[in-house]
């Protein structure tokens, strides 16, 4: 099993075997954003650069956006939690990515930032 790794106690990501990655949010950001009421994703590009907003997800106190700092591509939604953000929590994992790059290891801490 891969380790999660948390950023800044926000978001988490865990590799996966075919060093694709599972994208989550923690209870922190949870607890901070309120009652989740709705995630951005554009379903029409999957492919984004550094520097590139690819999620916003809001709540009712608070909203973030989600900024790659690399680039990367959305394998796959996780349409069942999207479609019920009720019950999104710690454990549960919101896209699929793929990072285009070989040091995703080394640097998996620094691929996203938040503002």
């Amino acid at each position: 099993m891969f380790k999660k790794y948390f950023l800044n106690n926000e978001i988490w990501i865990k590799l996966q075997k075919n060093r694709s990655m599972l994208f989550g949010i923690g209870n922190n950001i949870i607890d901070r954003l309120g009652d989740l009421i709705y995630v951005d994703f554009n379903d029409d590009k999957l492919g984004y650069i550094s520097g590139e907003i690819f999620c916003v997800i809001e709540g009712r106190i608070d909203f973030i956006e989600i900024y790659a700092n690399n680039t990367l591509e959305v394998q796959k939604l996780n349409y069942k939690i999207l479609n019920s953000l009720n019950l999104i929590d710690n454990n549960t994992w919101l896209f699929q990515i793929n990072i285009n790059n070989t040091y995703i290891d080394k640097n998996l801490k620094k691929e996203f930032y938040f503002l």
